[in-house]
């Protein structure tokens, strides 16, 4: 996922509404219960009605919980957001977001609610982002080098059967089972040879050391 990739890949789609006539005290009790910092205004108070405004908890600074019980949401609420299209890459909206100082923004077209991204959206996709170039990462390094050693046999193999072959080739097979007998002969020779050696008594050195 880059930068380009729209913003309704990361929206959180149907977002909460509220309506205009709702005390700010209701608005800050949802907020509150579902863990959000924004709610959009719209006319009706349902996610498909029209986009009239959005309330965040920044607007409700300074009003005393009395204030908040009795004042109405149309008379705190920033009116008339700016609805981001769908399709907008997610780079655009976060310098639109960061030049207006807006912890949210709304997504929509045409008055109609389609989803709301905030700033812990785009953490989690950096998070996202980073996590999948990790596992990219290790993927690729943990792939391990060829050990040419464990093939070694099998090239002593193959060029143990190029040269019979060749000599099958060359002289014919009676030549191949003259070689073989004479490298078993040579191996029985020098078998018997190492057999006599530790056959043999280790001779003793005795040091005497003579005092004048």
């Amino acid at each position: 996922m880059n930068d380009t990739t729209s913003i309704s890949e990361i929206m959180t789609k149907n977002p909460l509404a509220i309506s205009p006539n709702a005390s700010l005290l209701n608005a800050l009790q949802v907020m509150n219960r579902r863990r959000i910092g924004s709610l959009a205004v719209t006319g009706n108070g349902k996610r498909s009605g029209k986009v009239i405004g959005i309330i965040t908890r920044s607007d409700l600074k300074g009003y005393s919980r009395n204030e908040l019980s009795y004042t109405k949401v149309k008379d705190g609420m920033s009116k008339n957001p700016t609805l981001v299209k769908g399709s907008t890459p997610i780079s655009e909206v976060q310098t639109f977001m960061k030049r207006h100082r807006f912890g949210s923004a709304l997504i929509g077209k045409s008055g109609r609610l389609e989803g709301i991204v905030t700033r812990s959206d785009f953490r989690k996709q950096r998070a996202f982002r980073r996590e999948e170039s990790e596992h990219v990462s290790h993927r690729v390094s943990s792939r391990q080098p060829i050990n040419w050693g464990r093939y070694i046999p099998l090239f002593i193999a193959l060029a143990i059967v190029a040269v019979f072959a060749a000599i099958v080739f060359t002289y014919g097979m009676k030549a191949v089972t003259d070689f073989i007998t004479e490298v078993i002969i040579l191996v029985v020779f020098v078998a018997f040879l190492i057999l006599i050696a530790k056959a043999q008594p280790k001779r003793r050195m005795t040091v005497v050391v003579v005092n004048d």
